[in-house]
């Protein structure tokens, strides 16, 4: 099982169908040539979103105190390899909020 589909907080499965979208995009970003040497951000996430980076977006802009630590975990899972790793892309994550709000 990997660790990500465990919620600790409700101590039940994460959705598998978001658990196997975010996996499913990181695979074809692969299977597109987006490899090892190329180094994803979380510009490039915001810049070309997929589906459940807007279903995320929404839900955040809801309650943006809320949903921000919930929004940075996948994106972190996406950018770093590690969804425990949030923090680290938070001031990014804050930074492309910004400038989708300035729009």
């Amino acid at each position: 099982m990997h660790p990500s589909a465990w919620n600790r907080y409700s101590r039940k499965f994460a959705h598998p169908r978001s658990y196997a979208t975010r996996c499913s995009y990181v695979q074809d970003r692969w299977a597109s040539g987006a490899g090892e040497n190329e180094a994803w951000t979380v510009a490039d996430l915001f810049a070309d979103p997929p589906d459940w980076l807007v279903t995320q977006l929404t839900v955040y802009h809801e309650d943006p105190a809320r949903h921000l630590k919930p929004l940075c975990t996948p994106v972190a899972a996406v950018v770093l390899g590690e969804g425990l790793r949030g923090d680290e892309v938070r001031e990014e994550v804050e930074r492309e909020l910004a400038t989708i709000t300035d729009s």
